[in-house]
């Protein structure tokens, strides 16, 4: 169950960002980094509405206009989801040990996509809802 909503969180970035950053020139890669970056720090509105969409993008995954609709429904940018997820996927990682030069030194992580130890800590304070919701079992 966890691995089809993490693969369902995955797909859903790489629709929103995977085309614009991994296919595109290092300078428009850049500037979406940039962009990414202007972005304001993951709040507890964030993880609520992640908590609340997860269960229901798994279930429309296959209809962009749902998707949209979801995401309009819940007063989220599409960006703005893939940044949250991603930071609460590399926020369990961290949560568990993993440290933020371990992840850099992968080479699959911008530095934007990784929590502030305000958002960890969010993450951390949240991470029995986030991972209902995810449906991993409970601790």
């Amino acid at each position: 169950m966890l691995k089809n909503r993490f693969v369902t969180l995955l797909f859903a970035f790489a629709l929103v960002c995977g085309a614009a950053v991994a296919a595109t020139p290092a300078e428009q890669q850049a500037q979406a980094m940039a962009a990414l970056a202007q972005q304001p720090p993951l709040s507890q509105a964030d993880l609520d509405s992640f908590i609340k969409m997860v269960p229901e993008i798994s279930k429309v995954m296959n209809d962009p206009n749902a998707i949209m609709k979801l995401y309009q429904d819940n007063g989220v940018s599409p960006e703005r989801f893939a940044l949250v997820s991603s930071k609460i996927t590399i926020g369990f990682m961290m949560n568990q040990g993993m440290t933020k030069d371990q992840i850099l030194a992968t080479g699959q992580v911008p530095e934007v996509m990784i929590p502030n130890d305000a958002e960890l800590a969010l993450i951390k304070k949240s991470q029995d809802a986030l991972g209902k919701a995810l449906g991993m079992p409970a601790k």
